[in-house]
């Protein structure tokens, strides 16, 4: 898991970075959205996009999180449904200033290279290295802004944690 990451960002050749999964929808405007919030706070922030996920996830709070049920995978993705709300939604919280945490994140590739990107040799079983990841973001002093504007709708864990058994 996160020794792929690494090695993805060690790949990226750009000033910012995006952690994106392949079981996600990303709303038209999301880039637009991310970069204006990125050019506004600068590297100082990580950026929390938003994601929208099926009612099964409803369990899971946390910030920049909304459940909504437009679909449980690509095939039943109700695009038109899911761009509507996600119209209303960047309308309704445009001048929200909320901190968050977790692993659906921008930012500049600088700041994570300084946080020191994924431990992969510290953790087993696997999914925890993204806690510790906002961990030493917060420890090494910047912030973790979410982006309201930036929307996905994220079929929820349709990736690496349906091919293990941990």
């Amino acid at each position: 898991f996160s020794e792929n990451w690494d090695a993805g960002i060690n790949a990226v050749k750009t000033e910012k970075f995006v952690f994106l999964h392949n079981d996600m929808y990303l709303h038209r405007d999301f880039f637009d959205q991310l970069e204006r919030e990125m050019e506004c706070l600068g590297p100082e922030y990580f950026y929390l996009y938003t994601t929208i996920e099926p009612l099964k996830c409803a369990g899971f709070v946390r910030p920049g999180k909304v459940v909504a049920p437009f679909g449980e995978d690509f095939s039943d993705f109700r695009v038109e449904e899911f761009n509507n709300f996600a119209s209303s939604y960047m309308v309704a919280h445009q001048n929200d200033k909320v901190n968050g945490y977790g692993f659906y994140l921008a930012g500049y590739l600088d700041s994570l290279q300084k946080v020191g990107g994924f431990d992969y040799h510290t953790f087993d079983p696997l999914f925890c290295e993204d806690d510790d990841l906002t961990l030493r973001i917060r420890l090494t002093g910047y912030y973790i802004r979410v982006v309201s504007g930036a929307l996905v709708y994220h079929f929820g864990s349709k990736t690496i944690r349906d091919e293990t058994d941990r």
